[in-house]
């Protein structure tokens, strides 16, 4: 019961489009998955605008904070400090994906969070002095 049949015709240059990554589909395929996408009510979102802000604030203010709390290690133990960082925020998105479907731009959150980190030690090496 309650079974959909998408008919369509595949000629090459005719109902092609162009998806991500350079890759053609045919028009009856993205039919296809739209009437998936509604029947299972998975709908991938982006976090709200207020949301990514207030993200990019907490980043921010986490990189200040880490490179004034590590500012004595060593390089690489700083360096494996700041990668586990992000890498675990990467695994918190991917996470909010998979469990919600809600899409962040962790690109623009993990910049703040590195621009304030390199910031705020370039400060502290400048003021210890």
């Amino acid at each position: 019961g309650g079974k959909v049949v998408v008919v369509g015709l595949q000629k090459p240059n005719q109902d092609v489009l162009r998806v991500r990554g350079n890759e053609e589909r045919y028009g009856m395929e993205l039919h296809a998955d739209v009437i998936n996408a509604l029947q299972s009510k998975l709908f991938v979102r982006p976090a709200k605008p207020g949301t990514q802000f207030a993200l990019i604030v907490v980043m921010g203010i986490a990189g200040a904070f880490l490179a004034l709390r590590i500012q004595k290690q060593g390089l690489l133990v700083r360096a494996a400090v700041v990668a586990a960082v992000a890498l675990a925020y990467v695994v918190c998105c991917i996470s909010l994906y998979v469990q919600a479907q809600v899409l962040l731009n962790y690109l623009y959150h993990l910049a703040a969070f590195g621009v304030s980190y390199l910031g705020m030690r370039y400060l502290y090496l400048r003021w210890a002095k």
